[in-house]
């Protein structure tokens, strides 16, 4: 998989980590250039994020979208009690946003399997 998409976003190598620590268990890391995460766990694909402008989801979903833009796609959902920021689920995707504004742009994306540390 890993192969797949480094061909996909010019075939530079991913920087491959594993982090010990997530409270999942030890997760395995493929880190792209283009701001793009996999997440692996038992070498099986478990989760990925993206913090970098570029890539987007097939109903163009992408990190620097407003909040109105990501909003008139899906239900927008903040996580109130999120230690991290302005955290949203929006479906089965879920984020963070600059800020709590109604204009704030997306910074981030993820779903599946993190190592986020609450």
């Amino acid at each position: 998989m890993i192969a797949a998409v480094a061909a996909s976003v010019g075939g530079a190598a991913p920087e491959v980590t594993t982090n010990s620590e997530c409270g999942a268990g030890p997760v395995q890391f493929a880190q792209f250039g283009n701001g793009l995460q996999l997440a692996f766990q038992d070498s099986k694909f478990a989760g990925w994020t993206l913090d970098q402008e570029g890539l987007s989801t097939v109903d163009g979903v992408e990190v620097g979208m407003s909040r109105a833009a990501l909003s008139a796609n899906r239900t927008v959902e903040m996580q109130e009690d999120s230690t991290l920021g302005a955290e949203f689920s929006a479906g089965d995707i879920s984020g963070f946003f600059a800020s709590t504004a109604a204009d704030s742009p997306v910074t981030s994306l993820y779903a599946g399997l993190t190592c986020f540390f609450r």
